[in-house]
């Protein structure tokens, strides 16, 4: 027992002078904000003590978002602040928030660093959720399949055809007539030469394309509008809301050590 608390207390002692040492800055700036608590990091990996971890700043697939749509996030911040804050470390005072990402971890960023938040966005994923179903082609073809088919349908807009040649008339029984000089009675079961067919003046699928297009200049203002909310300074204001660093490697430390480094790092 007394073996392991020696284990335990050399551990927490090398932990204290590494982040001390590689993390003044930043620990600085977090006794700044008054608030006594660290910033957290859900992350599936099992980390016993504390780990080293890489920021992956370029390249970074986005698990919830669009890809144009994380794309123009990124366009707009880095109109603002210089950098994709999008592909980011993402941190929150919150610990409950970053649960459902895996262990809550301790995040301590190395050396220099920058980050963004917004104190009115808790989540950009979920204030944007309305914003991605313009992107989306089956949330589209869902609920605007309905309005295609009563104006592209058939006696919308469009015509009968027989190959090449156009039926003036839309009502599918007259343009039969018209095309085969014959009448056209369903309830007779005649068979329906399949050339004869109605073709809408416009395609579904260019349909939902002219409607994406349409909202794209929409809804990248409603992006540029909260971008706007996001500022660059006093960490200390962000409540629960989640914050995107940008550093080059930061530390990750078990949550069993938060009591001690708490007792170092703010009663001193």
């Amino acid at each position: 027992m007394f073996k392991e608390y020696i284990i335990e207390n050399t551990i927490q002692e090398d932990l204290l002078r590494n982040i001390e040492e590689k993390c003044s800055k930043f620990i600085t700036e977090l006794k700044g904000t008054g608030k006594k608590d660290f910033l957290y990091r859900g992350h599936k990996t099992n980390i016993n003590e504390y780990s080293i971890m890489k920021s992956h700043k370029e390249g970074r697939i986005p698990r919830n978002t669009p890809k144009e749509l994380h794309q123009y996030i990124n366009k707009s911040m880095r109109r603002k602040f210089g950098w994709n804050t999008r592909d980011g470390v993402f941190v929150t005072f919150n610990r409950e928030n970053c649960i459902v990402y895996g262990l809550a971890y301790l995040f301590f960023p190395i050396g220099k660093y920058r980050y963004v938040y917004s104190r009115v966005i808790e989540d950009l994923y979920t204030d944007v959720s309305e914003v991605m179903a313009l992107f989306d082609d089956e949330e589209l073809k869902y609920f605007k399949g309905p309005a295609y088919m009563l104006n592209y349908g058939p006696g919308g807009k469009g015509a009968w055809y027989y190959g090449n040649m156009k039926a003036k008339s839309k009502n599918e029984e007259e343009a039969y007539k018209e095309l085969f000089g014959v009448e056209y009675d369903k309830r007779k079961g005649e068979p329906i030469d399949k050339k004869f067919k109605w073709i809408a003046d416009v395609s579904f699928t260019d349909y939902l394309e002219k409607i994406k297009n349409d909202n794209k200049a929409k809804a990248f203002e409603e992006i540029d509008d909260i971008v706007q909310t996001y500022t660059q300074k006093n960490l200390g204001y962000t409540l629960g809301n989640e914050i995107s660093f940008d550093c080059n490697e930061y530390y990750l430390v078990n949550p069993k050590h938060s009591n001690f480094l708490r007792k170092e790092i703010f009663n001193k």
